[in-house]
C-alpha cells in the first residue's frame, strides 16, 4: 500500500488526493467493493479473499480527505497534465472551445469549477462577469494560455479534458476540428456543437443543444427546450420532459435513425432523409408531433388511451394495430394521403411524411405510471 501512495505522490504531487483520476479512481472502488461485498454475501468461498478485498478499497477510500473549496484560482499539476479550479457562483457559465479531444462535464454539489486536462497544463479561467458583490465569477472561459482575450474559439488541444462544475451552470463546448465525443451529466443546461464525435446528454435540466456533423446524440432524464441535430448520426432521447410552457423537441438527422421514447412534450418534430423514425409513449391534449422520413421507416408505438388526429402523407406501405375512425383516404400520384381519428379525447394531432418508406402505427401498453 506504501508503494502506491508513493507512486501517487510522485505523480499528482502532495495533494493527490484531491487529483480528479484519484477521485474517479475511488468512486469505482467503493462500486467494485459494494459488489464484492454482494458476492460475498452469497457465496461464502469467497469469504477469504473478499475480506482480504475490502481491506485494501477501506484503506483506499479512507486515505482520502474531502476535498477542499478554493476561493481563488488553484493550480495542481505533474508533468504535462494539469488541474485547476476556481470558485463560482451556483449559475455559472462556463464556455470553452476544443479541437480533436475528448470532454467530460459533471455536475457536483460545490460552488467551483475544477479542470482537469491530461496532456497539457497551460490552460488557465479567465473570467468574464462576475456577480453584484463585484466578485464571485458568474462567466468564465477555459482558454489555453496566449488565447486571445475575450474570444471563445481559443481551442484546447489535449488527449482529455474532464470538467466539475456546480450543478445550477450552464456549459457550452464547441470542437472547431477533430473528433471530439462529449459527455454532459447533471447540469442545468447545455450547448454543444462539434465537428465530429458523440454526444451523450443525462440529467440536465433546462435545455440541451447538441450538434454534430459526424456522430451520435443521446439524450437522457433530460428536460427544456431541445434541438438535436446530426448529418451522419443516430440520435436518441428518453425519458425526458419539458421545463416549462413551450418547451419543444427538435431532432434532426440526415443518415441516421431517431428514436423517441417516454417523453413529456406536446411539441416533437423529427427528421430523417435515409433513417428510420421510432416513437415509444403517448399523446398529450393538444400536442404536435411531426414525424419526417424519405425512405426509412416510420413506426409509432402509442397508448391508445390517449387519442390524437392523424395525418399522414406516405408512398409505401401503411400499417396500424391502432382503431381509427372517420377516415378519409385520397391518393394523388404516387402519395397516399389519409386522415383519422383514434380515441375519443383526439385534441393531439400527429403529423406523418414519409416518401417511400412504411408506416406503421403500434398499440403500446400504458406504462406503471399512467395506470395511476
Amino acid at each position: 500500500m506504501g508503494i502506491i501512495l508513493r507512486i501517487l505522490e510522485i505523480k499528482y504531487g502532495s495533494n493527490w488526493r484531491e487529483s480528479m483520476p484519484v477521485r474517479r479512481g475511488l468512486e469505482y472502488l467503493k462500486g467494485v467493493a459494494t459488489s464484492l461485498a454482494t458476492v460475498i454475501s452469497k457465496s461464502p468461498a469467497f469469504l477469504g479473499v473478499g475480506l482480504v478485498g475490502l481491506s485494501f478499497f477501506s484503506a483506499s477510500i479512507q486515505a482520502a480527505p474531502s476535498f477542499r473549496a478554493n476561493n481563488t484560482q488553484s493550480t495542481a499539476s505533474r508533468g504535462r497534465d494539469g488541474q485547476k479550479s476556481i470558485a463560482t457562483a451556483e449559475n455559472v457559465f462556463l464556455g470553452f472551445c476544443v479541437s480533436g479531444t475528448p470532454v467530460t462535464v459533471n455536475g457536483w454539489d460545490r460552488k467551483e469549477i475544477r479542470a482537469f486536462v491530461v496532456g497539457r497544463n497551460d490552460f488557465s479561467f479567465r473570467t468574464r462577469d462576475v456577480a453584484a458583490d463585484g466578485k464571485t465569477p458568474t462567466l468564465i472561459e477555459l482558454v489555453p494560455k496566449g488565447g486571445t482575450e475575450g474570444r471563445i474559439n481559443n481551442c484546447l488541444k489535449a488527449e482529455s479534458i474532464e470538467i466539475d462544475v456546480p450543478h445550477g451552470a450552464s456549459v457550452k463546448v464547441i470542437g472547431k476540428s477533430g473528433s471530439s465525443s462529449v459527455v454532459v451529466d447533471s447540469i442545468e443546461s447545455t450547448k454543444v456543437d462539434i465537428v465530429s464525435g458523440d454526444i451523450a446528454v443525462s440529467n440536465v435540466a433546462k435545455g440541451v443543444e447538441a450538434a454534430t456533423d459526424v456522430g451520435a446524440i443521446a439524450v437522457r432524464s433530460s428536460g427544456g427546450k431541445m434541438i438535436l441535430n446530426t448529418t451522419a448520426g443516430n440520435i436518441v432521447v428518453a425519458k425526458s420532459n419539458p421545463a416549462g410552457v413551450g418547451d419543444a423537441l427538435r431532432a434532426k438527422t440526415h443518415s441516421g435513425s431517431v428514436t423517441l421514447q417516454e417523453l413529456g412534450y406536446k411539441d416533437v418534430e423529427a427528421h430523417s432523409i435515409s433513417g428510420s423514425l421510432s416513437f415509444f409513449g403517448r399523446t398529450y391534449a393538444y400536442g404536435n408531433y411531426n414525424f419526417t422520413t424519405v425512405s426509412g421507416i416510420l413506426s409509432l408505438s402509442l397508448n391508445p388511451d390517449f387519442g390524437f388526429r392523424l395525418k399522414a402523407a406516405f408512398g409505401g406501405s401503411f400499417n396500424s394495430e391502432l382503431a381509427l375512425s372517420d377516415v378519409d383516404k385520397s391518393v394523388a400520384k404516387s402519395t397516399i394521403y389519409l386522415s383519422g381519428v383514434c380515441g375519443s379525447d383526439n385534441s393531439a394531432t400527429i403529423t406523418i411524411s414519409s416518401f417511400s418508406g412504411a408506416v406503421r402505427l403500434l398499440r403500446q401498453p400504458p406504462t406503471i405510471d399512467e395506470q395511476r
